[in-house]
């Protein structure tokens, strides 16, 4: 019975271990896309702090109007680039928000299924326990009922020596 309790207990040890696995897992994907999303957020940023420099450049520039128009031409389609980097980024960024809750729903119902597993173990380890004590309490009585007979037996083979010793009179 001890030893059963000892391997119940190692595998509700190892449950718990998967479940903070998982709970680790799962903390490693808000990181991944918490990193994505910084660095969507970075690009994002350098992108506008270039477009902001290129039209103060335009602004400042007293150049002919062939060269500003090439510019013009040269700022839309870089603009036109950007709003397609944009879109394509913000598609990636759908994509891993979809997966991302796709893992933490996943995680969700695996911790559920171990949460599930660990209490049935929990109750197998009580019911146990119950059992050990009414074992142990079984053997106590037991040990008890031992004693009153080894003390009746006493008194009986004390009986027995005073006939003998009456008998061996007589």
């Amino acid at each position: 019975v001890f030893g059963t309790h000892l391997i119940l207990e190692e595998e509700r040890r190892r449950f718990r271990a998967t479940a903070d696995q998982l709970e680790k897992q799962r903390a490693e994907a808000q990181e991944e896309v918490d990193d994505l999303i910084n660095a969507l957020r970075r690009e994002r940023d350098l992108g506008d702090e270039e477009i902001i420099f290129l039209k103060a450049q335009l602004r400042g520039i007293s150049a002919t109007k062939y060269e500003t128009e090439d510019k013009v031409d040269n700022l839309g389609k870089e603009n036109e680039q950007l709003k397609e980097d944009l879109k394509k980024e913000t598609y990636k960024r759908k994509k891993l928000k979809e997966r991302f809750l796709q893992l933490q729903e996943l995680v969700n119902d695996e911790n559920v299924v171990l949460l599930k597993e660990v209490e049935k173990r929990d109750e197998e380890i009580e019911a146990l326990k119950e059992d050990i004590a009414d074992v142990q309490d079984k053997l106590t009585e037991a040990e008890a009922e031992k004693e009153k007979a080894n003390d009746k037996e006493d008194r009986i083979l004390e009986e027995c020596e005073k006939l003998n010793g009456q008998v061996d009179e007589l």
